[in-house]
């Protein structure tokens, strides 16, 4: 037992020193495309578009103290000039893990442009250039007094002293604030049937200082790039394929799969999807297919409700028996204020 509880206790600290240099992520990548790429803003078929994200991982192997992340956007798109449109939005995330309640919270606006390559006005055949940008910052906490230290191991007793002086020069509120930019550029072609897209986008160009006790700790560079299309197999069902690579300093993650939508993209009606998706990583220990997703979602008119799963199919199955991460998503969706001034984009 004794064993046991401190590979589980050694495990989640590895997972927690990993969380240092890596962004927080969501399987369900394609409810939460301004987290991936500021170039996404303002690409959907309406006016203004809100959603908001939950993701709860781990909680099979820490109950009381599983990774919970939270997520909440939203931007607006508007005509500008002949034939472009310009966008606006913002993002805010809270992440928090461990028992240490290591927090990280940011919060971005971003700002993109696109640029009509082919189609006229309001075409339903249609190529787009879009460039976007995000400016922000960010925050990260620690509650030291979660946790225990060497010097605080009693060897004889085989027992942790709290009380006990730990050696380590920090105060039990010490926070790092620090700012954030962001690059993205986007193509897609759409049309009635059909649509194609892709997009690379860089995160934390500036490498911001992320120490959490005054050194320099650099945040890595995230590149991100994203492909996929909807693609139509008959009168009511879409294919809708996608490819997400992360890769942050020694990080990387393909997350790669298809969903199939049952309906027509018509404004009002009801539509499921269900799919599924694969996650492969590269981390400091070697490549690993991490898990299975099982996604699923219904759409209702202006509001779509999105479902997720992560089915662990790494090594850590044997502890965690197989119960990964579960994800919320709850997305809100205006139509256009004029009909003529529809616009037809990617589905994601």
């Amino acid at each position: 037992m004794r064993k046991s509880r401190f590979f589980i206790l050694f495990f989640c600290g590895l997972i927690s020193f990993e969380l240092f240099a890596q962004d927080p992520h969501f399987s369900q990548h394609y409810f939460t495309p301004l987290q991936i790429n500021p170039a996404m803003s303002g690409v959907f078929d309406g006016r203004l578009r809100a959603s908001v994200s939950y993701r709860d991982q781990w909680s099979s192997l820490l109950p009381s103290n599983s990774f919970k992340t939270i997520k909440a956007s939203a931007d607006v798109r508007m005509a500008f000039k002949k034939n472009d449109f310009i966008s606006f939005g913002f993002t805010l995330l809270g992440d928090e893990v461990g028992e240490s309640n290591y927090r990280q919270t940011n919060g971005h606006l971003l700002v993109s442009y696109h640029k009509k390559l082919v189609g006229s006005k309001y075409s339903k055949n249609a190529q787009f250039l879009i460039a976007g940008l995000k400016a922000g910052g960010g925050n990260n906490s620690l509650a030291w007094s979660n946790l225990w230290f060497g010097r605080q191991y009693d060897i004889n007793a085989e027992v942790v002293v709290p009380w006990a002086p730990n050696g380590e020069a920090f105060s039990d509120t010490a926070t790092e604030n620090f700012s954030d930019f962001g690059l993205g550029l986007l193509w897609y072609a759409s049309s009635e049937d059909d649509s194609y897209y892709a997009g690379v986008s860089m995160d934390h160009i500036n490498e911001p200082n992320i120490s959490l006790i005054g050194q320099n700790v650099a945040l890595y560079r995230k590149l991100s790039i994203l492909l996929g299309a909807s693609i139509r197999i008959n009168q009511g069902s879409y294919l809708l394929p996608s490819v997400t690579i992360l890769d942050q300093g020694p990080y990387r993650q393909y997350n790669f799969g298809s969903q199939i939508r049952f309906s027509r993209y018509d404004w009002g009606e009801v539509a499921l999807r269900a799919g599924l998706f694969l996650r492969y990583s590269r981390r400091l220990d070697g490549n690993h297919f991490d898990a299975l997703i099982i996604s699923t979602a219904l759409e209702m008119g202006k509001v779509t409700i999105g479902l997720g799963y992560d089915v662990t199919v790494s090594s850590l199955q044997s502890y965690n028996s197989r119960r990964g991460a579960f994800e919320l998503n709850i997305n809100y969706q205006s139509k256009e204020f004029e009909r003529r001034k529809k616009l037809i984009c990617p589905k994601f």
